[in-house]
């Protein structure tokens, strides 16, 4: 918590300030290996992931079984709120989870200032740490919309293993407005559980199938 009061609004001040070298330098100091999971053995690991979210219930489950059975790969994650600390001084406050789709040229304005800053504060980070991909919990995340393609412009994918799959039908029909007022998604792959929620996102043009 002590260290939330400091670090979440530096990134927002370096953000504001568009310093991205200065906030990829001071995350790179935040990256820890998962909580729990000790890094695999020196020269093991191929690829080092970053997961976001890990404050979701059942992500850190979804990463256990599909990452960490593997020696190949490392685990590392970053403050949860890290992305909200800078997404804070250059999204439009009207975005939010569950509404990001706009046609207001200053909304998008917003959107561009932060994908510009967060694609320049990767490259630097990467030159700092090594990175291979970024997993997160849902595509939806307001402050990971931008990320996503953030990351594509560098050469990183963004993969969601995205945990909220169980939909009845009506749950499937409240969910459709909502999904198409998210807007597409930028990163590179969405994982699901099944073919509910698959073809809810392929029909309204979050991701194709």
């Amino acid at each position: 918590m002590r260290l939330k009061l400091v670090l979440y609004p530096a990134l927002h001040l370096l953000a504001r300030w568009r310093q991205p070298r200065l906030a990829a330098r001071l995350l790179s100091f935040c990256i820890e290996p998962l909580p729990g999971h000790r890094p695999a053995q020196q020269g093991r690991a191929r690829f080092r992931v970053l997961a976001l979210n890990l404050n979701k219930p059942g992500f850190l489950e979804d990463i256990e079984e599909s990452l960490l059975t593997d020696d190949a790969f490392e685990v590392v994650c970053w403050p949860n709120y890290a992305l909200k600390a800078c997404a804070s001084a250059l999204l439009a406050p009207q975005l939010n989870n569950k509404r990001y789709a706009s046609d207001d040229p200053r909304i998008e304005g917003s959107k561009l200032a932060y994908r510009q800053f967060l694609s320049a504060m990767w490259k630097h980070l990467r030159s700092i740490r090594k990175i291979d991909a970024v997993i997160s919990a849902n595509f939806g995340y307001f402050a990971q919309r931008e990320f996503g393609a953030a990351l594509k412009e560098n050469g990183t994918p963004l993969v969601v293993l995205h945990k909220e799959n169980v939909k009845s039908p009506a749950r499937v029909e409240y969910w459709r407005p909502i999904y198409r007022t998210r807007g597409a998604f930028e990163g590179s792959r969405i994982l699901v559980y099944n073919a509910t929620e698959r073809d809810l996102q392929a029909d309204t043009g979050v991701a194709d199938r």
